[in-house]
């Protein structure tokens, strides 16, 4: 029995779209670099940047005015979510491949949180894709592709690490350190400690007391414990990476997981015994209002 093989059609609109040969010659890049998670957005896209505009969260905010009428009391005051508009320049060999590198770049956006990188500053954007519109340029073959996300505007993540010598002599030892943000932003935290089963941390301000975190019936064996003020966890593990790790949110009294405040910020290590702490590492973005 012979089986009959039949072709798959071809689809007419590739070869009516054309194919323009010259096409690397004149594709030059006019924007400025982007980076989208990692990617180069000119050589994994053709998207090439050619305007950027951002607009500024609105706060919202419960007031009223003060007995004497000459101030405003504060109730509550928040920050909402600034917008981020990336216009793109978006080409092709043909009008199939530019609709491709169109639907890839939106693509980048719709999967994943994307973090933006621009060339004309050391900050970068945390960005959630609220809609795109794509319109033909009547030059073959490009496209204005305008992307608009909410976005969070940070630096990149700032890291402080304190060896064993910081609590080799004294049971309470207080850190304290710089954040250059303006707002409010979460703050991870890894001790390394062994030989007792109990250590406190407290956050604190110039003037007062943050929160208060106590760990408590640990085992003496040498363990990593993060409180993760970045995604919200509390682990332990026996290596700094973390990546085998056991849930001990039981083993502590956190009610609120640390953050840091815009400027002087200390945290107060308090050990049982002189050299139970290793060390001390913690990170966090410096964040902005967009």
């Amino acid at each position: 029995m012979v089986k009959e093989i039949i072709p798959m059609p071809i689809h007419k609109e590739i070869y009516d779209y054309g194919y323009d040969k010259n096409f690397l010659f004149k594709d030059k890049q006019l924007g400025q670099n982007v980076i989208i998670n990692g990617k180069n957005a000119y050589d994994e896209f053709d998207a090439d940047l050619i305007a950027v505009r951002l607009t500024p969260p609105s706060f919202d905010k419960n007031i009223y005015k003060s007995l004497g009428k000459h101030k405003y009391n504060i109730n509550t005051f928040g920050i909402g979510n600034g917008l981020l508009e990336l216009t793109f320049y978006v080409g092709g060999h043909t009008h199939m491949q530019s609709q491709l590198n169109t639907n890839k770049l939106v693509q980048e956006f719709i999967d994943n949180v994307a973090a933006i990188k621009l060339d004309e500053s050391d900050f970068e954007y945390v960005c959630v894709i609220d809609g795109y519109k794509c319109e033909y340029t009547q030059v073959d073959f490009y496209y204005f592709v305008t992307i608009t996300a909410s976005a969070i505007k940070r630096l990149p993540i700032v890291k402080y690490d304190f060896g064993s010598n910081f609590f080799s002599s004294v049971e309470d030892v207080i850190i304290t350190f710089e954040n250059s943000g303006i707002i409010n932003s979460g703050l991870d935290i890894v001790v390394r400690f062994s030989g007792g089963n109990s250590f406190t941390v407290n956050c604190l301000t110039k003037t007062n007391k943050i929160s208060e975190i106590n760990f408590t019936d640990l085992s003496t064996s040498d363990y990593y414990y993060k409180i993760g003020g970045l995604d919200g966890v509390v682990y332990r593990s026996g290596n700094s990476n973390f990546n085998s790790s056991v849930n001990v949110f039981l083993n502590t009294d956190l009610v609120d997981f640390p953050i840091v405040k815009p400027g002087e910020n200390s945290l107060e290590f308090i050990q049982q015994a002189v050299g139970q702490i290793k060390s001390v590492s913690i990170s966090f973005y410096p964040t902005f209002i967009v």
